[in-house]
């Protein structure tokens, strides 16, 4: 599998990392404010492993390759190094945007520490029925549709036929009932 299957899914051979994390949001019942931070990541995450936006370590590279001081010999010299820090810094600080790194529509915001860690979250486990009724429930969300589309998602998930056996099973049935 590439590492864009790995990260979105497979048809129903595989549902994906990203999917799976949205699901168990959605289980732990996350609030709309970690839940829009967490999707952030995420997207960059996707982004990352389609190749819409370099890596970290494809950014550093091209930077180094780029900057007047490297004598392409391997070498990073202190001079590289400080200015390599100090535009990485500029750019964790929000004051250089870096679409090639971030994506276009990211506004890099200061972190406040105050309050990262007043939510308790649940650490029950799933039974396999409840974990995969809660991945079909995210797999016919709007926006999961929006981006995939509909004729990807089968009653399985991502191009599926249901090998999960998620045609299977009732949000009715579960104890994972979706709130309408």
């Amino acid at each position: 599998m590439t590492l864009a299957e790995i990260m979105m899914g497979k048809g129903s051979y595989y549902p994906g990392l990203i999917p799976l994390c949205y699901a168990y949001l959605d289980y732990i019942q996350c609030d709309i404010h970690t839940r829009t931070k967490v999707g952030r990541y995420l997207e960059l995450v996707r982004r990352r492993a389609t190749g819409e936006v370099l890596t970290t370590a494809a950014y550093i590279r091209a930077y180094v390759l780029a900057h007047p001081e490297y004598k392409r010999d391997s070498v990073v010299s202190q001079p590289i190094a400080v200015d390599l820090l100090r535009h990485c810094h500029d750019i964790g600080m929000g004051l250089v945007p870096c679409p090639t790194l971030l994506g276009k529509d990211v506004v890099v915001e200061r972190v406040n520490p105050k309050n990262a860690y007043d939510a308790r979250l649940s650490s029950t486990r799933l039974l396999s029925s409840e974990r995969a009724c809660v991945i079909a429930r995210y797999f016919k969300r709007e926006s999961f549709l929006r981006r995939h589309g509909s004729s990807d998602v089968g009653e399985g998930g991502l191009g599926g036929s249901g090998s999960f056996g998620w045609g299977a099973l009732s949000e009715s049935g579960s104890s994972l009932q979706a709130s309408r």
